[in-house]
Order: structure tokens, then C-alpha cells, then sequence
């Protein structure tokens, strides 16, 4: 279903996404059908 990575991955990945101006955001939870609220949550 999902994996693990590293502490030091993680980092590395979270300061590449910075570099291109993406965002780093952190959600769980069961989104078994999407709708329109978990849009708005994510965005």
C-alpha cells in the first residue's frame, strides 16, 4: 500500500521540492471515495 523512506530521503526530498517551488504537505486519513471537501482540503 504505501513504503517507508529514510529520515535522510525525506530531507533531501523535501529540499528538492523547495528548490522547484513546490509545496510539502503532510494529510492521512481514508479517502475512499474523493469528493469535492478533501479538494478543498488538500489544496
Amino acid at each position: 500500500m504505501g513504503y517507508l523512506i529514510s529520515i535522510d530521503t525525506t530531507l533531501k526530498l523535501i529540499q528538492d521540492f523547495r528548490r522547484n517551488d513546490k509545496n510539502v504537505v503532510f494529510t492521512h486519513g481514508s479517502f475512499d471515495l474523493f469528493h469535492a471537501g478533501h479538494s478543498l482540503f488538500l489544496n
